[in-house]
């Protein structure tokens, strides 16, 4: 709760839109459901299959408002959203015995994480004309649709290995806007979907015994294939190497 604290002094230096901490605020409150299932194939491989469901109350956001002469603005952190979250995880699992040389996991996620829209001068304008704020869901900033991680390793118990760990994920969302010539189009909020991202990532390793002392060399490569993902994007072209502002 150290938002309720956030600029204590309410300080407001020129020039800015401040944003201060309210000591009426709520906890955040979470209900949450899940129910699986894990079965067991043969003696070296399993899966599990897990349903989840998530509603988050009293999330806290920003309320914007205006001074008397209209020329500054200030936030005030509040519990007016609302979030939920659900969705399924596959897991499988193999693993190695003596008498095998490889092992593997995999792991599948399918996600949806949505909210209330978030707008401050929306906010600020069903205030001050005393109309109900609208509500409607959009995709929350950290929403990952489909999430796929896994690891296969391949080698003899105390002599040699190598692993491999691998992700595949979906982007996250963004807000698309148009470049600065165009004003008709607006963008329905977290709208656009960043690029797919995957990694991985490789590692070889030797094991030595030398009297009593047990010891390994290892190699470990990050990034093997040297994937270039788009963590950042302009918003009025969904991608990080192309401004579509500039001529």
């Amino acid at each position: 709760m150290i938002r309720i604290y956030q600029n204590p002094n309410f300080l407001a230096p020129g020039s800015t839109s401040p944003t201060f901490g309210n000591p009426n605020l709520e906890p955040e409150r979470s209900i949450q459901y899940e129910m699986g299932l894990q079965q067991q194939v043969t003696d070296n491989l399993k899966f599990d299959f897990t349903g989840f469901y998530k509603d988050v109350t009293n999330l806290l956001d920003f309320e914007t408002y205006r001074t008397s002469k209209g020329d500054r603005t200030y936030s005030v952190i509040s519990n007016i959203n609302y979030a939920n979250v659900k969705g399924i995880t596959f897991s499988l699992m193999k693993r190695k015995d003596a008498s095998e040389l490889f092992a593997f996991t995999l792991d599948y996620t399918f996600s949806m994480a949505t909210g209330n829209r978030t707008d401050e001068d929306a906010f600020f304008y069903d205030q001050k004309s005393g109309r109900q704020m609208e509500k409607y869901f959009v995709t929350l900033p950290f929403d990952r649709t489909h999430v796929v991680n896994g690891t296969f390793s391949l080698g003899q118990s105390d002599n040699w290995n190598a692993s491999i760990i691998y992700s595949l994920l979906t982007g996250t969302p963004y807000t698309p806007s148009v470049p600065v010539e165009s004003y008709a189009t607006t963008y329905l909020q977290n709208s656009g979907r960043r690029p797919f991202q995957w990694n991985v990532d490789l590692k070889l390793e030797k094991y030595f015994k030398f009297g009593a002392i047990n010891y390994s060399v290892f190699v470990q490569v990050d990034n093997v294939f040297d994937t270039e993902n788009e963590i950042y994007v302009y918003s009025n072209s969904g991608r990080s190497l192309y401004n579509a502002d500039e001529k």
